[in-house]
Parts: C-alpha cells; structure tokens; sequence
C-alpha cells in the first residue's frame, strides 16, 4: 500500500513539473511576439492547453491524495460513472452561451469569467 501511496506521489509531481513546464514555455513564447490564439491553434496555445489540462488533473490528483489513499481516484471514478451526463451538460452549456453571444469577440475578463463557472458548474 506504501508502494501505491508513493507511486501516487511521484504521479502527482510528474504532473505538476509538466504543467509549469508548459506554462512557461507559452509564457515566453507569448513574450517573444507569438500570441496564443485559439483561431491559430498555435504552439502557445497548444502549451498553454497542455499546462492548463495537467494543471487540473494534478489538481484533483491532490485532492484525492489530502483526503484519502486513493486506490481509485475518488473524483475519476464520480465522472466515470456520470460521463454521460458530464458530457451531455457542458455541451447544453456551451451551446447556451454560443447563442447568448459571439464568443470569439468576448473580452479577456469576459472569457475568463465564463470558464471558471464552465469549470465550477461541471
């Protein structure tokens, strides 16, 4: 069970290094004049994607370290088992705000504000 435990711990820190690895690389590619661009689908937007992503899981795999020896991931398995429904409501949510407003538009602060409830919501 220590093996497991520190096998987590390892996991955890891989992705933690990977993230930050990531984020600097979009940081200083967006310092150099190559912005990130979702139209563009450039390499700043992909690292940033990339660092955001691994941001996330190493996140969640935090969580479930803090609060019990994770065997099986407490939250992967709640999504697992209510992937269906995960999918089918951010779905009805993005197409909400696509008719509500034209995205590609939207301020900065805007779109911030939007995927921190997409992310609290789902």
């Amino acid at each position: 069970m220590e093996e497991k435990s520190a096998w987590w711990r390892k996991t955890c820190g891989v992705l933690v290094a990977g993230a930050i690895v990531a984020s600097v690389g979009a940081a200083l590619l967006d310092w150099n004049g190559i912005f990130v661009s979702r139209r563009m689908a450039n390499l700043s937007y992909a690292l940033f994607t990339v660092g955001m992503n691994l941001g996330c899981m190493a996140g969640c795999l935090l969580v479930d370290l803090m609060v019990a020896m994770p065997t099986e991931s407490v939250i992967l398995s709640a999504i697992n088992t209510n992937s269906l429904f995960v999918f089918l409501f951010a779905n009805a949510m993005t197409g909400g705000i696509n008719l509500l407003m034209r995205t590609i538009f939207v301020p900065d602060h805007l779109a911030l504000a939007i995927l921190s409830t997409y992310l609290l919501m789902v």
